[in-house]
Formats: structure tokens, sequence, C-alpha cells
């Protein structure tokens, strides 16, 4: 079910959601990166959260014996069954980019290329590297900063920085080098 309108971090159930099964919905976007969504499993049926009222009505009639010993048998009580009521709310905290992280050095043979800055709207994020030469993934180069080897003369760097985060969909970012090697 499609709730227009319903943007918030949280969600109230309103009538027209009893006995429909609710999920969320998150999609990131920003500044360079592709749009991301993710889907969250639907919750139960969601109920409209009011107990039940039944009038206790008696199961057999009173039973008068003609001994004197005997008491009339009443009907037993009858108690309302609650059932706990679904009130989803998600709270979720995607992963998004906010300042782009940026390749300090320069493009030569024998010198330090290092990934630097970069602000990610969580602060339980991992960070992953992948350096590469002319678009193909250079062996070995998984650290934040690399070392640029002789045989990469005349190449373009780039290096590809994934973010990740526990429940949050990775975000992947590729910083390019200006110049070739010299």
């Amino acid at each position: 079910m499609t709730l227009a309108g319903e943007t918030a971090s949280t969600y109230v159930p309103k009538k027209e959601t009893v006995g429909k099964k609710v999920s969320v919905r998150v999609t990131v976007t920003g500044y360079g990166l592709r749009d991301t969504s993710a889907t969250s499993p639907e919750t139960t049926p969601v109920t409209d959260g009011t107990v039940p009222t039944t009038s206790p009505s008696p199961t057999t009639s009173p039973t008068v014996s003609p001994s004197p010993t005997s008491s009339p048998t009443t009907s037993p009580t009858v108690s309302p069954t609650l059932s706990p009521t679904t009130s989803p709310t998600a709270t979720v905290t995607p992963l998004t980019l906010v300042t782009k992280p940026k390749v300090k050095g320069k493009p030569r043979i024998g010198k330090r290329l290092k990934v630097v800055g970069g602000v990610w709207s969580r602060t339980d994020v991992k960070l992953a590297y992948r350096w590469k030469a002319n678009g193909k993934t250079i062996k070995k180069a998984r650290k934040r900063a690399w070392k640029v080897l002789a045989k990469y003369r005349g190449k373009r760097i780039s290096v590809l920085v994934t973010a990740s985060a526990p429940g949050a969909t990775s975000v992947k970012v590729l910083l390019k080098v200006r110049r070739k090697v010299a």
C-alpha cells in the first residue's frame, strides 16, 4: 500500500491502514551518487487498537434443586481478550555522502597519493579503497594511501571509495586524479 505524502522518519497508522501490512522504502540521493533504495520487511497487519467489548451472557440457566444444601449455578464471567496493536515506527538512518573526499598528492612516480577528507551522514562508517589505473583495478592497492609506481607512467589514476555502515546500503564514490602520472 502506497501512502502519499508520508515522508517522515516515523509513521502512525491511520484508519485506512487497518488490516494492511506496512513497510518503509528509503531512497538515498546525493550529489555525484546513484540513487539507492531499500525496503523494509512488512509488518503484521495493522489493527485499530481498540479493545473489543463483550457483554457477559449466560451459557446456562440457573438451576434450583429441591435440596436446601445446593445453590444456583451462574454463568462464567467473560473477559475480553486483548490483542496487541501494531504501531509500526521505522527509524532508518541512511548512509549518505555529505562532503566528497579528495585525493591529495601529485601523480608522480615514487610519490604518495592519499584520500583525505570526506564527511558521511553516520559515524559508524567503514571505508574501503580500490585504486585504479586507466579504470582498471590495481592489485593490492586497497589502502587510503598509495605509492605511484613507474609502470603507471602516463596513466590516469582514480580511487573508488566505498562507504558502508550496519543496516545501510553502501555508497560508492569515484575520485579522479586530474593529471596523468608523470
